[in-house]
């Protein structure tokens, strides 16, 4: 077994599947051959965003390259891409992802680095959160009713619409309703003979 010696800075890494050991520089994240790589959202490059802001909730956690914002109770559910500032109205960063309750829900800002994040050092946790009545994009709330799935792919990652499986009640269920559609039909059809 000979001992291979390791960059200054990188880790060793064993991968499933591979039959080598393979070197992974310090700080870089691992990824599956087949996952998608999430975009970090442009913040308009302005010391401050115009006009009034409300505030939105609180920083309630700081991890390497995201901010996670925990909304208060009032302000409407933002949609992703909805910029976000500071009380000082200088922008913290644009909604990547939103999770959670609808009437609660978390927000999590995207950097491509956790030394973009350490730049704001008004990021930090207890920390207040803003956004700008005035181009601020509200959540569709038509699209929060639409099922989604849980599931994954033989890589554990998002299923494409094709690889989705039901359960077999929600089959059942559909079933049924298309049935009882089909009943209605033929009565009304009897009923005009």
């Amino acid at each position: 077994d000979d001992d291979v010696p390791t960059p200054s800075g990188a880790a060793e890494v064993i991968l499933p599947g591979d039959d080598d050991e393979q070197i992974v520089p310090a700080g870089m994240q691992l990824r599956t051959k087949n996952e998608i790589v999430q975009p970090v959202l442009p913040v308009p490059d302005v010391a401050a965003i115009e006009g009034d802001i409300e505030k939105l909730g609180l920083i309630s956690a700081v991890v390497d390259d995201t901010v996670v914002i925990q909304a208060a109770i009032g302000p409407p559910a933002l949609d992703e891409g909805t910029i976000v500032c500071f009380d000082d109205k200088s922008p913290l960063g644009a909604i990547a992802e939103i999770f959670g309750p609808i009437q609660e829900p978390l927000y999590l800002i995207r950097f491509s680095t956790s030394e973009d994040v350490k730049k704001l050092t008004k990021a930090i946790v207890g920390g207040n959160v803003f956004y700008a009545l005035m181009g601020s994009k509200p959540v569709n709330q038509a699209a929060c009713h639409v099922k989604g799935s849980d599931a994954s792919n033989i890589f554990d990652e998002e299923p494409t619409h094709e690889e989705i499986e039901y359960s077999d009640d929600e089959e059942e269920a559909e079933a049924k309703k298309k049935m009882k559609a089909l009943k209605g039909q033929n009565k009304r059809r009897q009923a005009e003979v």
